[in-house]
């Protein structure tokens, strides 16, 4: 007994529907076509199981479990070496491995597809064959150690997306801190901003009173001073101030309407518009006198 995998190209078997279809057109004309292989070299009966797998990885693999019959003196018995010979003989082949895919890739391509052409040969590839049971743990050894290293990827993947989400909450916690700053300079600068504009109103207003002062004529403004020096005295009579006493100093007589800070008060402030009343009628005189014309007089006094 013996074993024979049937091989096609799986992207010879996708031109007509699915690898793994079992209604694929090509794939029912693939089963059929290796048993009817095996059974022209092998005889008539001599595939005793045949299978197609379509619920793996790969596929367009028939797997076929052969026993060869020959006649021997008379009687049909099971033989391998015989039919392999012949297939040596008949592909030309050295050895009956390379004699099988040989014959079966001729067959193929004169029942399925001409396009089928055999494999590259094994002096080519140097691939090593190996028995079905070795691929097979092979196969799931390179499995294991791919789901080991994707383990191993995805690990890192979620550290770095840890790593990245916890530098992002902290950018967003800097940004919101910055926010909170950058609302308080800008709060700041609004006060500021608001403080500035009401000191300008005030120099303007102020602006505007002093505009209007110096329209007034300087015989108004004597009138003025005069005025409110008048009321500053009247003020200063009602504090009904006692004249020093003996120690020399000036006190408040009981009958007082004000107290000693407001009566300084007063006494700067008379003093002051005195001193105006003084400085207004000085300059009054010079502009109207006749030695100004003179260029050897100096008045010694330089006012607007």
């Amino acid at each position: 007994m013996m074993q024979a995998l049937c091989v096609v190209s799986p992207e010879w078997v996708r031109e007509t529907g699915g690898l793994h279809d079992p209604d694929n057109p090509r794939n029912i004309a693939l089963f059929k076509a290796a048993r009817a292989w095996a059974e022209e070299w092998a005889g008539e009966g001599s595939v005793i199981t045949a299978r197609l797998d379509l619920d793996e990885a790969g596929g367009s693999v028939v797997d076929l479990c052969i026993s060869p019959i020959r006649s021997s003196r008379g009687k049909p018995r099971i033989s391998t070496n015989k039919p392999l010979q012949e297939l040596k003989a008949a592909t030309g082949e050295r050895n009956e491995f390379a004699a099988l895919q040989t014959s079966w890739a001729a067959y193929a391509a004169c029942h399925l597809d001409t396009r089928i052409r055999r494999g590259t040969r094994k002096q080519i590839t140097r691939i090593e064959h190996v028995s079905p049971e070795t691929y097979g743990r092979l196969k799931d050894r390179a499995r294991r150690e791919a789901e080991r290293d994707l383990d191993v990827k995805q690990r890192q993947l979620q550290s770095r997306e840890a790593w990245m989400n916890a530098r992002y909450e902290a950018w967003e916690q800097q940004k919101a801190h910055e926010g909170r700053d950058l609302a308080r300079e800008r709060a700041k600068i609004s006060q500021m901003a608001d403080r500035a504009k009401a000191m300008f109103e005030k120099s303007k207003r102020l602006l505007m009173k002093v505009e209007a002062l110096s329209t007034i004529a300087s015989s108004d403004l004597l009138s003025g001073f005069a005025t409110l020096r008048s009321v500053v005295a009247t003020l200063l009579v009602r504090a009904k101030w006692v004249q020093k006493d003996r120690s020399g100093h000036q006190q408040l007589s009981e009958e007082a309407e004000i107290t000693p800070e407001q009566y300084r008060n007063l006494s700067l402030a008379s003093e002051a518009i005195s001193a105006a009343v003084d400085l207004q009628e000085l300059q009054a005189k010079i502009d109207n006198s006749d030695v100004q014309d003179d260029p050897d007089y100096d008045s010694g006094f330089s006012g607007p």
